[in-house]
């Protein structure tokens, strides 16, 4: 009797070990193949928002042109155009796109992720993530609420620019274009030095993102991975 309970035991023993053994094997891919999609996510992420960095500095540099301008000498009307086209009315927000991360989270998987660095880097990017998605909420809650309705009460600008929005011709008066003299307008300028000082925050802001991602791809587990 006592040799048959010891045979048992160790058979259930050895099961058990086996199925612990397999489950471990299955986590493990799991792991390996949450670590190859998110360091994908990771490099096209940071490349969407590296070229997010040059569209904000090309905002800044049409609106740095336009507040240096001579008004006794400005630049022919096409040029104040496009100007005013690609410094005041460029709008593009950018969000961290990571479906590996947000699967992990969704599914309760992030457990599966040894890596101490890597789970410390993972936590830290949830609060970047809220974080840019505040910044493009607070930029477009300035662009639509401050920004335009200044240019629509300055008459006409918003049907001078080349390429303008047509779903938002509800939103300006369908008037005659009136350019000549926009550099002596105060409130117009006002306008530039206020999107020039909101544009060179979401630009200080991608870049530090930029750099956050950049450390989050180089951690040991990611490092090598898809190069």
């Amino acid at each position: 009797m006592g040799i048959e309970f010891v045979v048992i035991v160790t058979g259930v023993f050895v099961a058990l070990s086996a199925e612990a053994w397999w489950s471990g094997q299955e986590d493990r891919a799991l792991e390996e193949a949450y670590l190859d999609a998110l360091a994908g996510d990771l490099d096209r992420s940071i490349i969407a928002l590296d070229s997010g960095v040059v569209e904000v500095s090309r905002w800044i540099e049409n609106l740095h042109v336009l507040a240096q301008a001579d008004p006794d000498d400005p630049p022919s009307p096409d040029s104040l155009a496009s100007l005013i086209a690609n410094g005041l009315f460029s709008l593009e927000g950018y969000q961290v796109s990571l479906p590996s991360y947000q699967d992990l989270q969704s599914t309760g998987r992030l457990a599966l992720i040894r890596d101490p660095e890597l789970r410390r880097g993972l936590a830290l990017l949830d609060t970047r993530m809220a974080e840019l998605d505040e910044i493009a909420a607070d930029f477009r809650e300035s662009q639509h609420g401050i920004i335009d309705p200044a240019l629509v009460r300055w008459g006409d600008l918003p049907m001078s620019i080349p390429h303008y929005d047509p779903s938002m011709v509800g939103v300006f008066p369908l008037r005659t274009p009136r350019l000549e003299g926009i550099l002596r307008n105060e409130e117009f300028m006002s306008v530039v030095a206020f999107r020039t000082s909101l544009s060179g925050y979401v630009r200080a802001e991608y870049e530090y993102s930029l750099e956050f991602l950049r450390g989050l791809r180089e951690i040991p587990a990611l490092a090598d991975r898809g190069r």
